[in-house]
């Protein structure tokens, strides 16, 4: 027996925290569900932070592309008539991903013995993150589990086309400020050393520019070492502050005030949320609890405490749309289609459109600035290392000068 920390939904969408005995995480999400309870994740009491950390960042990675495959897979089986348990048989046998064959597998035999899907499901949060579950659990209620799993299905591989695309976009990028950086390191650690002792002959004589090239290229030498450890450090800093709530709420925040990428996180953001949030709509759900849910797939926390917020104030009768509005945080076109979807009783079409709209727009402002970004770099490494080779030439010429 140990003990786990756990975060679950309430039938009425609340949100609960606390801990409980049981012998894995699996028991403990089993137990979970007994009590009425909705798992979101389990962690031993005991992980440390940087386990924790590993871990959650584990299962938000999940199975990936595997996932969506096998979610197509399974809504076609079901669709053609097939028996639950032979069609979930089939895609543990067909699974391209080793985990998620033996999870289904494991899914397989519970749902024989008489187990919902989506109750075996939530025996597994490492592969399927609540939303899934939620989808499952949804399309078990309504009679329709093949068409819940084919709009699953949809929503994953969309999420999954907008994060691949913007990682190709970055693949560039990358590389060059890569290429950049150890170009400049080799240069200041080991080319211009070699100079150190033809210019040191000069003194004071050299000009400012090749004193301060030098200078750096003797930091770089002799104190590298430190500043990786000191730029490591504070990353690690950064990353433990970030998982307190308060800091990183307004850290946050202060993201959103940016010039330029202020408004690209936000419309990401705004997109993710109205796409997760009309996919729980079209499946039947009741609007508190898919907001509950929703608000998990926001990853800037200033916009998920607003989504909380609207969350509590719908149950007491307020609009979305109004509430979205005045919290400042989402793009106004957001709350202006949220408003016309209440109006309408499209709320769920509605966001879905919303989200394409940002989705397209974000791909778009990606694609913008990093076309100027990569010539824009390539400028920039070029003058850095031309007013390298400037300063030494300086310097010799200088040396000739006072040996003429």
């Amino acid at each position: 027996m140990g003990t786990f920390r756990y975060s679950a939904l309430t039938a009425a969408g609340a949100r609960v925290s606390g801990e409980i005995d049981a012998a894995s995480e699996g028991a403990a999400a089993a137990e979970l569900q007994r009590s009425g309870l909705f798992p979101l994740h389990t962690v031993p009491a005991t992980t440390g932070w940087l386990a924790a950390q590993v871990q959650m960042l584990r299962r938000r990675r999940g199975p990936g592309v595997a996932l969506s495959v096998t979610t197509h897979e399974l809504a076609a089986l079901l669709g053609a008539g097939l028996p639950l348990d032979r069609a979930l048989e089939i895609v543990a046998s067909i699974a391209g991903d080793k985990r998620l064959a033996a999870a289904f597998a494991a899914v397989r035999e519970r749902v024989r013995g008489g187990s919902g899907l989506a109750a075996a499901l939530a025996l597994h949060p490492d592969l399927f993150p609540p939303l899934y579950i939620s989808l499952v659990s949804a399309g078990e209620a309504a009679g329709a589990l093949d068409v819940a799993l084919a709009r699953l299905a949809e929503y994953l591989d969309r999420a999954q086309a907008v994060r691949e695309q913007i990682r190709s976009a970055l693949v560039y990028p990358i590389i060059l400020l890569a290429t950049a950086g150890l170009t400049l390191t080799f240069v200041l650690t080991r080319v211009l050393p070699e100079f150190a002792p033809l210019l040191a002959t000069a003194g004071k004589t050299l000009p400012l520019s090749t004193r301060i090239v030098m200078g750096a290229a003797d930091l770089a030498t002799n104190w590298g070492w430190l500043a990786v450890m000191l730029g490591l450090g504070g990353w690690l800093a950064l990353r433990r502050a970030l998982a307190e709530p308060g800091f990183r709420r307004r850290w946050d925040a202060r993201l959103l005030r940016l010039p330029v990428a202020g408004p690209l996180i936000a419309e990401a953001e705004a997109g993710r949320f109205a796409r997760t949030l009309g996919t729980l709509l079209k499946a039947g759900m009741n609007l508190p609890a898919a907001l509950t849910l929703a608000r998990e797939t926001v990853g800037n926390r200033a916009m998920a405490v607003a989504v909380a917020d609207a969350t509590r104030d719908i149950r007491a009768g307020d609009s979305l749309g109004a509430l979205l509005e005045r919290s400042g945080l989402f793009p106004a076109l957001a709350a202006q289609l949220v408003r016309v979807g209440e109006a309408t009783g499209r709320l769920d079409e509605m966001l879905l459109h919303q989200a394409g709209l940002f989705e397209r727009s974000v791909a778009r402002q990606v694609e913008r600035w990093l076309a100027a970004l990569v010539p824009g770099l390539t400028i920039v490494l070029g003058l850095v290392v031309a007013a390298i080779v400037g300063s030494v030439l300086a310097a010799i010429l200088e040396i000739n000068n006072l040996a003429g």
